[in-house]
Parts: structure tokens; C-alpha cells; sequence
């Protein structure tokens, strides 16, 4: 036998217990215990809790009873605009939280996240 083919048999057969070796662990088992994983009925979910949801669906509400002349293109653009408001409300509220002024925007935000259907 050469060399070559000698080397090539011996690389293979490494390369195969290898692989056999590393197959040989059983699985691991997951760190949190099935009884955490179940389903919980009661939990609050976030489609009902969040006012960027309540707003999106008065949106689309609204959309749906007065559609305008160019729907695609002018619902798209509601909705984005729509949801811009809504990133800078988060931002104004962090804002807030970090200890910058109250002004009359303020007054607005709170007001919009107290309206009721």
C-alpha cells in the first residue's frame, strides 16, 4: 500500500470515530423544569394591554368605515405616520422619566393615552 492510501484510510478511519465518539452523549436536558413551560390562561396578553395596540386597531377601525380614494397608498401612510407618533410618545415618556421638563406636549400625551373607545 502507498503512502498516499495509507494516509487517506488512516484519516478516514480517525475522522469516522471521531464522529462516532461525538454522537455517543445523551442528550441534555432543558434547564427550566415542563411544568414552567405550560400555557397560562390568565396571563395578560400584550395584543390587549398596550395602548400602541388599542390605537392601531382605532386606526384601522376608522380606515375600514371611511376607506379613503387612494386606499393603498393612504393607509400606508396613516399607519406609518401613526406608529412615528407612537415611537416618539415612548421616547418623550423616557424622556420624562430621565427628569427633563414637563411642557404642553405633555398634556397632549397624557390626554391621548386616556381616550376611551
Amino acid at each position: 500500500m502507498s503512502f498516499q492510501k495509507r494516509l487517506v484510510t488512516q484519516f478516514i478511519a480517525l475522522s469516522a470515530a471521531l464522529a462516532l465518539s461525538a454522537c455517543a452523549d445523551g442528550p441534555t436536558p432543558p434547564p427550566v423544569s415542563t411544568a414552567d413551560l405550560t400555557a397560562r390562561f390568565d396571563a395578560v396578553k400584550f395584543w390587549d394591554a398596550t395602548a400602541s395596540t388599542t390605537w392601531n386597531s382605532r386606526a384601522i377601525t376608522l380606515l375600514g368605515q371611511r376607506p379613503p380614494a387612494n386606499a393603498q397608498a393612504a393607509v400606508s401612510r396613516i399607519l406609518t405616520y401613526l406608529s412615528v407618533a407612537q415611537y416618539r410618545a415612548v421616547l418623550y415618556a423616557f424622556d420624562v422619566e430621565a427628569g427633563q421638563k414637563l411642557g404642553a406636549s405633555a398634556a397632549a400625551l397624557a390626554l391621548a393615552g386616556t381616550l376611551e373607545k
